[in-house]
């Protein structure tokens, strides 16, 4: 795989760097193909009261348009499970699939919605250990590998990278899987994409994604005097969630140390990875939102959650710390705009990022009860926000994604509801 480099500078806010196989041109239109039109209404009940287990931790739906998903429970014997919601009164049973795990450890799985409809995967991540399943209905895990944790292969030590995270990713409804590292020595990164046949799970091709400053250097250290920092941690996001993609991204927080001038001075970045294939192999560039945060402490922030529309994608990035605000970033990657606004720019608080059918919205509970959205759909109109609300029994407690075009509300004296979400809507 050839590659070649070019970088160019948005103010002291956006950094571009490519890693090409052939001269595609990636600056098109995002992929929402596989999205069905949107109904007349924006928000329509799927199902009233959605009762799989004794909790409900995780819900994916199948897609818009579906009423059927996957579900990541409790059971009577406190161990998880995925639970599947039939799509239809005719589709076969699907038994509950035991994992082994408890419920404290529901944070080692990535649920993603598949394609044909109905299909999904499940990633697990330990220490030492990977895990992805592909879950078929009327079947439950139709493929298994529990090998991937010997990816990428290369050795661990005392020095960067110390671990590697891995990231499930679907283009073009393929599975493949991102290894990120945690940290670096120099101020390049260094990424490993594994292919993985769609039915057996089986190790199919694999390449190296460099984005690394130092190749004309002797040695990192000479790199990291020239440039004067190292990448001292990343922590991966949310990928990309529409499973026919052939374009996907997956966002990330990059901290950089700076090693002179300024003694302990540390750059919190938004970066992302963009990524599709070509008969080649990947073409991927690498985006990236210097100084979101700087200081001598990097704030701790929760993983970026990603969105899209048509042209363009949303980048959200909640603070766990009150002295930090949150951030809000616009990514169109056909005409080259990059936004950036923080939290005092927005008219609430908000709980997440979801994506809508052919949209994507910031939402929130409010004190009351009840759910606020923002659309962030109309370009010309970025930063002139429409707060809409919808009127609830006001025991709304909770509000999180449920898969592309879906949201599971989750209430204070019911079991959750699962909404169909195709729109912000305009008017209350």
């Amino acid at each position: 795989m050839s590659s070649s480099g070019r970088t160019s500078r948005l103010g002291r806010l956006a950094l571009l760097l490519t890693l090409t196989g052939c001269d595609v041109e990636p600056r098109e239109p995002l992929d929402l193909d596989e999205l069905d039109e949107p109904e007349p209404e924006c928000l329509t009940v799927v199902e009233p009261s959605l009762e799989l287990g004794l909790e409900l931790h995780r819900f994916v739906s199948d897609g818009p348009g579906s009423r059927g998903g996957w579900g990541l429970v409790t059971l009577a014997d406190d161990l998880l499970a995925l639970v599947r919601l039939p799509a239809s009164p005719t589709e076969p049973p699907t038994a509950p699939i035991q994992l082994e795990l408890r419920p404290s450890q529901v944070d080692a799985f990535d649920l993603r919605a598949g394609t044909p409809s109905g299909t999904a995967w499940l990633l697990s991540r330990g220490t030492n250990s990977a895990r992805l399943r592909r879950l078929d209905p009327g079947v439950g895990v139709s493929a298994n590998n529990g090998q991937l944790a010997n990816f990428p292969g290369t050795g661990l030590g005392s020095t960067c990278p110390q671990r590697w995270n891995r990231e499930l990713l679907l283009i073009e409804g393929r599975p493949y899987l991102l290894a990120m590292p945690d940290c670096s020595e120099g101020p390049g990164l260094e990424f490993y994409l594994l292919e993985l046949s769609p039915s057996e799970l089986d190790f199919a091709a694999s390449w190296e994604l460099a984005f690394d400053p130092c190749i004309a250097f002797p040695d990192v250290t000479s790199c990291v005097t020239e440039f004067g920092y190292r990448v001292e941690s990343v922590s991966p996001g949310r990928s990309t969630r529409l499973p026919n993609a052939s374009r996907v991204s997956l966002p990330f927080v990059q901290v950089r140390e700076f090693v002179a001038a300024v003694s302990d001075l540390r750059s919190t970045d938004i970066s992302l990875l963009d990524l599709r294939m070509s008969e080649v192999g990947p073409d991927a560039r690498l985006i990236t939102f210097r100084e979101v945060y700087l200081g001598t402490v990097a704030p701790s922030v929760e993983p970026v959650e990603l969105a899209q529309d048509a042209f363009a994608l949303q980048l959200f990035v909640r603070s766990r710390q009150p002295a930090f605000p949150d951030v809000l970033v616009r990514i169109d990657t056909v005409a080259d705009d990059f936004r950036l606004t923080n939290a005092a720019n927005l008219p609430f608080a908000a709980d997440a990022l979801v994506q809508l059918e052919r949209e994507s919205a910031l939402v929130r509970t409010t004190p009351g009860g009840d759910l606020e959205a923002i659309s962030l759909a109309e370009v010309t109109r970025w930063g002139d926000w429409d707060t809409m609300r919808y009127d609830e029994p006001g025991d709304l407690v909770a509000v999180d994604s449920a898969g592309p075009g879906h949201l599971l509300l989750h209430r204070r004296s019911a079991p959750p509801q699962l909404v169909a979400a195709a729109c912000v809507g305009t008017g209350q």
